[in-house]
């Protein structure tokens, strides 16, 4: 999922314009977009 939104943002789809299409896109992929690997996550909640 993190993967395929950077991508997203590399092709332009940047901005509240295409904020609908990127939640389509990555609606049945699995894992968070926020990070590349899972355990990242408890980094930035200390």
């Amino acid at each position: 999922k993190y993967t395929m939104r950077c991508f997203l943002i590399r092709l332009g789809m940047v901005g509240a314009e295409f904020k609908a299409a990127r939640k389509v896109i990555l609606r049945h992929l699995s894992g968070n977009s926020a990070f590349r690997k899972v355990g990242d996550t408890d980094a930035v909640s200390e």
